[in-house]
């Protein structure tokens, strides 16, 4: 009697556990069902059926909106729920060097807005060949603030020029290195303050010790500082107490000219604290 208790007292939990298990894959599957719907509807309410209202890029004034909307696969009929828009925004910062930033905001779900920062240049690359000879066709290629080297044309006439060796030179889409980037620093420092007084036009950086600066009155200057190719806060403010100290030599010239003309053909800056000038006449 005990025994068939048991075995039906078995049966009866086994019977049970059935039940639940058949109850719980009816729920996942009815779940599963609701959850497609679900999806289905969402992914027709992302798709693009007017561009001009979903869809907003703010770009600068030399990277069109078409490019951008071209890249993101951004057109009527497309779905934004089936745009990787991460992975997109990485290739176009890789294709596009002039893009300094590049801001993806969804609102959901059918809008989209896209903000293209662009990088403003402040000086001009070109390069020497062995003969120390410039080349003359333009290459548009320019560099920003952060060292990035973008190609730019419009507007950057007037700007200073960095020539570097040729065949050796930065890229578009590299940043300035060693006795560049120290070129770069100098006319970043050089744009304001009294440093601006010396209005720098170009940097030769081929030079084997120093860097060659021709300035606004058309002298010339050989600057160096110690760990001039290194970038750091120590060689920064080297160069700053460098520049400095030809920025106050300058000025004593610029005060007693000769016949109202500066005569200092060449400037030597490449001593810490000490600043030479070979000049016509003798430096008072």
């Amino acid at each position: 009697m005990k025994a068939n208790r048991r075995e039906i007292g078995g049966r009866r939990r086994t019977g049970l556990i059935v039940l639940a298990c058949v109850l719980v894959a009816a729920a996942a599957t009815g779940a599963l069902v609701a959850y497609q719907k679900l999806h289905a509807l969402w992914i027709t309410q992302c798709v693009v059926t007017d561009l001009a209202r979903q869809v907003a890029v703010t770009t600068g004034q030399n990277v069109r909106p078409g490019v951008i909307l071209e890249a993101f696969g951004l057109t009527n009929g497309c779905n934004l729920a089936q745009i990787d828009f991460r992975r997109k925004r990485d290739e176009i910062m890789a294709k596009i060097p002039n893009i300094r930033a590049l801001t993806v905001t969804r609102r959901l779900p059918d809008r989209v807005d896209i903000v293209i920062e662009e990088r403003e240049p402040v000086a001009r690359m070109n390069v020497l060949d062995d003969k120390g000879v410039a080349r003359r066709t333009a290459t548009g290629r320019v560099v920003d603030a952060e060292g990035v080297v973008f190609v730019r044309q419009a507007g950057t006439q007037m700007m200073p020029t960095i020539f570097e060796r040729d065949g050796s030179h930065t890229r578009p889409g590299q940043r300035l290195t060693g006795r560049a980037l120290a070129a770069l620093r100098l006319l970043e420092y050089c744009r304001d303050g009294a440093a601006a007084e010396l209005a720098i036009q170009r940097v030769d950086t081929t030079r084997p010790d120093f860097l060659f600066a021709i300035l606004g009155n058309y002298s010339q200057a050989r600057i160096a500082w110690e760990g001039m190719d290194t970038p750091t806060a120590a060689t920064q403010a080297a160069m700053e107490k460098q520049i400095d100290n030809f920025v106050k030599a300058y000025r004593t010239r610029l005060a007693v000219p000769s016949n109202g003309v500066m005569s200092a053909v060449v400037w030597n800056a490449t001593e810490p604290g000490v600043i030479y000038a070979d000049t016509k006449e003798p430096i008072q």
